[in-house]
């Protein structure tokens, strides 16, 4: 009777070791994905970094043309353009802020399935080494 129980511990202890491997995968492949989410960010963030840098040349060259401007027309013009600069300027960083919690995002939820799954088979070996330790214990004596 001992034995059954031991033999059967020994199995459920193997299956175990068999999910090791499919985890290990799992996190090869999360590990992929968290840098492929990881790389995209970047690259959206250098874009909208270098426009941001394109369009504080474009602020500051408005800047000096409007100071430089005796035309009251033209100074109306270049600040209606310098106005649509900053709007613009504000628009791509409220658009690197969205880009920044998309990819928070998308790494969070990767993590919890991930963390769902190695999870899962730890509960199974508690939930049978509590099952079968009181049907040993009384085997033993």
């Amino acid at each position: 009777m001992k034995y059954l129980f031991l033999s059967l511990f020994c199995l459920l202890n193997i299956a175990c070791f068999a999910q090791f491997d499919s985890i290990k995968r799992e996190i090869t492949l999360r590990d992929k994905v968290l840098n492929d989410i990881q790389n995209t960010f970047n690259n959206r963030t250098q874009s909208i970094d270098s426009t941001v840098t394109k369009l504080d040349q474009r602020l500051s060259s408005l800047d000096k043309s409007i100071a430089q401007s005796k035309d009251a027309n033209d100074k109306a013009d270049k600040l209606q353009q310098r106005v649509q600069a900053v709007e613009a300027k504000q628009k791509a960083i409220e658009q690197n802020e969205l880009n920044l919690f998309q990819a928070n995002y998308q790494s969070a939820m990767v993590n919890l399935v991930s963390m769902d799954r190695e999870i899962k088979p730890l509960l199974l070996f508690n939930s049978t080494k509590s099952f079968l330790m009181p049907l040993v214990k009384p085997a033993t004596r």
